[in-house]
């Protein structure tokens, strides 16, 4: 798709000192990582933006985790399972679910305020949960107050030194292809920076800005997948992007996601002619899980020639809507919608990337030297379909994990020097006024094309875009160019990986191939720089 380095490394000044570890990302799973870490080592932290600007600040729904009586770690893994359409790992499933309650006690301690009743947890009800599990925050500003307090745990933390409005250009390797460090740029100045480190996490969310309709922020542009897949590592069931069921769109234009826990308080979906069209399609009808949710809905808006649904939660008490979901109440009255009394127009939106780069149980990715968590990474947790408010939980989880790969090893680590200096192309000043217009065209052809429902002809096309837009943009020192070159990269990836799987499973639905195949298809596909590859689901 694109050279080795996107910029000559003889571009960048030389790197100072060597760092134990470099963090790239500031969402739960960096940040919680960074914190871990900086207990015994010197990290160095850098992201893209502010550093409490990711995915993880606009999550409302929650945390998942089995606290109460009525519930245990076992039925959690059997949800977790169950969503995930036959391609989780087992394993990695069960860990992540016992150190649920671990997590949110661990959160509590670092100043965390989750919503209590009656002096215990309050637990909601998501989609594809059989028992209220979710912890939630401020009604529905989770993500908020999870990220606030881990801010605040970072900024504290002396060992760790943070990089903010810096932008991640390429992950570094030596002459044998471990990584040993990143390539940077400022985003203020253009100044182009190498920083050493024996170790670096990748911890930089999702692909959701290639699609035309997503609740991610802007800076989830697929840069972590994008640089790991230039470095060598393993992309693993990038066809997998998850789309949220109940997205609205505000009076300015954006996307605005509304946590499937309104759902979980009794709300119902209907269709133009009022009707519950759940009833009957799944057991636990509008809590069903996500990828059946979201079916049902392209079913619907296509048999009414629609481009919404309505969520209706007008018959559940006022009280509790305000309590609930104060940030949602606020957000409709700014677009002059009355929660309370109207229908709410929604359609499903990019959500959730459940592939990315694929790690084993500890972390670790096919290149020595780098490991990868959160969204970014793929750890066989979420198979097809993630199970509703697993992804903080899983961030959290693995960032404990990588935290102990790295202390175990970090001593026998010896610094390393980048190789292929020339391996790159300069940075031209170049025309960089028609990148946005290229974005447009891009999340419009990713949203018809490799959307919510695929098939082989428009797989093709978008394919076809997308190679003809990485020979039309040479790389230039700005990073609006680079964040769109990561953007294609990634949706090649996807658009690739969905071709190659050709039935339907999870959140993969292919209008020519709409079954479940589990004699071809029980596989994941993997990916690198040199070749497409499958691998057995592991029981």
């Amino acid at each position: 798709m694109s050279s080795r380095y996107l910029i000559d490394l003889t571009q960048y000044h030389p790197a100072d000192e060597i760092s134990d570890v470099i963090v790239v990302g500031s969402g739960i799973a960096g940040l919680s990582l960074a914190i871990r870490v900086g207990s015994f080592a010197n990290v160095r932290l850098i992201t893209k933006s502010e550093l409490q600007e990711s995915a993880t600040w606009y999550a409302q729904g929650g945390i998942a985790a089995a606290l109460n009586r009525q519930d245990n770690w076992r039925l959690h893994f059997q949800d977790t399972i169950r969503a995930g359409q036959g391609l989780c790992d087992p394993q990695a499933v069960e860990f992540v679910v016992k150190e649920a309650p671990a997590m949110i006690r661990e959160l509590m301690e670092m100043g965390t305020t989750f919503d209590m009743k009656q002096g215990k947890l309050s637990l909601a009800t998501e989609g594809g949960h059989s028992r209220a599990r979710v912890v939630h925050a401020g009604g529905d500003a989770t993500g908020a107050e999870v990220e606030r307090s881990l801010v605040r745990s970072v900024r504290k933390n002396q060992r760790v030194t943070v990089h903010e409005r810096t932008l991640v250009v390429d992950i570094l390797t030596d002459r044998d292809g471990s990584c040993c460090g990143v390539a940077t740029m400022d985003t203020s100045t253009g100044e182009l920076r190498i920083y050493l480190a024996k170790v670096v996490v990748l911890a930089t969310g999702g692909v959701g800005q290639m699609y035309q309709f997503t609740s991610n922020p802007s800076v989830c542009t697929g840069d972590g997948i994008a640089m790991a897949y230039r470095a060598g590592a393993i992309i693993s069931d990038m066809e997998f992007v998850q789309f949220h069921p109940t997205v609205f769109q505000t009076k300015r234009g954006e996307s605005f996601l509304i946590t499937e826990a309104v759902r979980g308080e009794g709300a119902f979906l209907r269709d133009k002619k009022g009707d519950r069209f759940m009833l009957g399609k799944h057991p636990l009808a509008e809590l069903g899980p996500r990828d059946v949710v979201v079916r049902e809905i392209v079913e619907v808006m296509e048999r009414d020639g629609a481009d919404h649904i309505y969520l209706d939660a007008r018959h559940i008490a006022r009280n509790v809507l305000e309590e609930r979901f104060p940030t949602i109440v606020a957000t409709l009255q700014e677009s002059g919608v009355d929660f309370f009394t109207e229908l709410i127009q929604v359609s499903p939106a990019a959500h959730y990337l459940i592939g990315g780069v694929k790690t084993n149980l500890d972390g670790e990715t096919s290149v020595s030297g780098l490991y990868a968590c959160g969204e970014t990474a793929c750890t066989g947790v979420h198979g097809a379909n993630r199970l509703a408010s697993n992804s903080l939980l899983e961030g959290l989880v693995f960032a404990k994990r990588i935290a102990q790969s790295i202390k175990d090893s970090l001593s026998r680590l010896k610094p390393k020097m980048p190789q292929g200096s020339s391996e790159g192309s300069s940075p031209s000043p170049g025309d960089i006024s028609g990148i946005e217009s290229k974005k447009n065209e891009l999340e419009q052809a990713m949203m018809k094309k490799a959307g919510i429902v695929r098939d082989c002809e428009g797989l093709e096309e978008a394919e076809t875009f997308i190679q003809e837009s990485v020979k039309s943009t040479p790389c230039s020192k700005d990073p609006r160019t680079v964040k769109f070159i990561n953007m294609l990269t990634s949706a090649w990836l996807t658009v690739k990986a969905a071709q190659l799987r050709c039935e339907s499973r999870g959140v993969h639905l292919r209008r020519d191939y709409p079954y479940r195949d589990d004699i071809n298809w029980k596989k994941h596909i993997l990916m690198d720089n040199q070749k497409i590859g499958y691998e057995d689901v592991a029981e």
